[in-house]
């Protein structure tokens, strides 16, 4: 049973809206990368999995850790301005990847960025961050609109990435 002092040494809760997203050198055209920090509302650390091999031993079956299979996704959420800045990067982003009228498509290097995830505690110090490698916009979510509703438009996005450090 845990006494008072070690409830007193427990560390404050990690509030789930003290985050920073940052996509470093995204390339097209549209919001600067402090734009797309500041309207990024919503993102989710990606999960991990590690698949499992079981193999028959004398009548048991034995596990054993596999590799870390795909795809790899994670998503963000944007808050759109009037300026409508985010819908034209990712936009110019995706089209530099493939250009559809063109049939175009740019190489690895061109397209493949990284993403830093940094959590802060209370004191605005950095208590967690995470790096995600080779990310590319896969999926740019479709766009509400609603009379009824006084509602900012959002923008989901949909990133493909290598891994995560």
């Amino acid at each position: 049973m845990a006494n008072i002092e070690e409830l007193r040494n427990l560390a404050d809760p990690l509030k789930g809206y003290q985050f920073k997203v940052t996509i470093s050198n995204a390339p097209g055209t549209g919001a600067a990368i402090d734009l797309l920090q500041f309207r990024c509302t919503a993102a989710a650390l990606p999960g991990r999995t590690i698949d499992q091999i079981v193999t028959s031993l004398d009548g048991f079956d034995v596990s054993d850790a596999g590799r870390i299979p795909g795809p790899r996704t994670w998503t963000t959420t944007f808050t759109e301005g009037t300026d409508v800045q985010v819908i034209e990067r990712v936009d110019s982003w995706q089209k530099l990847i493939y250009d559809p009228v063109t049939g175009v498509q740019a190489s690895r290097a061109d397209y493949k960025r990284t993403a830093t995830i940094e959590l802060y505690g209370n004191d605005k110090s950095v208590t967690l961050t995470r790096t995600l490698v080779g990310i590319w916009p896969t999926d740019m979510g479709e766009i509400a609109f609603d009379k009824a509703s006084s509602e900012a438009v959002t923008l989901d996005v949909t990133w493909a990435f290598d891994y995560m450090d």
